[in-house]
């Protein structure tokens, strides 16, 4: 049977597919895809950041992925949002522009490693931001 699951082998075999610890491929489990972090990539959490909020807002401060980012209220300024669980330093890994139109949708869907956190600006655009 070249299908058969190896004895202790927790994953399914795929012909052909690496499912190693340094393969990039998604695998399924039995409720929600995941990322090779094993992030779920569909929103399971959101926050509401009202406008002009002035200190960042750590929004998850593990690790996890940005899914999106939906504008509520126009901001004049550029929100950037961080791979980072306490500040805005590292890695930008979500932005939305000046001035973006409410209803506008950002898709980041970008895995963070350290956690994620949208440095504030009391020009900021109110959000919500959607996070597994």
């Amino acid at each position: 049977m070249e299908n058969a699951m190896p004895i202790n082998q927790t994953e399914p075999v795929v012909p052909g597919v690496d499912t190693g610890p340094n393969s990039t491929t998604m695998l399924v489990h039995p409720s929600v895809l995941v990322d090779v972090y094993d992030n779920a990539i569909h929103a399971a959490f959101s926050m509401a950041i009202p406008a002009g909020t002035a200190t960042d807002t750590v929004v998850k401060a593990t690790p996890g992925r940005l899914i999106k980012i939906m504008v509520t209220t126009l901001g004049t300024n550029a929100m950037l949002v961080y791979d980072n669980a306490s500040g805005h330093t590292g890695t930008i890994i979500g932005a939305v522009a000046a001035s973006a139109a409410v209803a506008t949708v950002v898709n980041p869907d970008a895995p963070a490693l350290l956690g994620i956190t949208v440095q504030g600006n009391a020009a900021n655009p109110a959000v919500t931001v959607f996070w597994s």
